[in-house]
């Protein structure tokens, strides 16, 4: 299934942090949207290779997200369904 794009998400952006920080940012903003029952959300990554490609891989492994897929619009950021209930 497709996540398309809708201005309802609560969304991250990361451009300028660096990896460290961009990770710490991203559990916490997953943790507080599950936290909010907020299923969809969006994370600004950027198209660079290092920050984009951490962040696909903890989305991967992360327990709370659902699914996710790269915006087809921007592929600079990424759409994620979380697993709320």
């Amino acid at each position: 299934m497709t996540i398309l794009y809708s201005n309802i998400f609560n969304t991250l952006d990361l451009h300028g942090e660096t990896l460290e920080v961009a990770m710490y940012l991203v559990k916490g903003f997953i943790s507080d949207n599950i936290k909010m029952k907020n299923e969809y959300i969006a994370i600004i990554h950027g198209n660079g290779e290092v920050l984009k490609g951490n962040v696909l891989k903890y989305l991967k492994k992360s327990k709370y997200v659902k699914e996710f897929n790269i915006d087809i619009y921007n592929s600079g950021q990424t759409l994620i369904k979380l697993d709320i209930y």
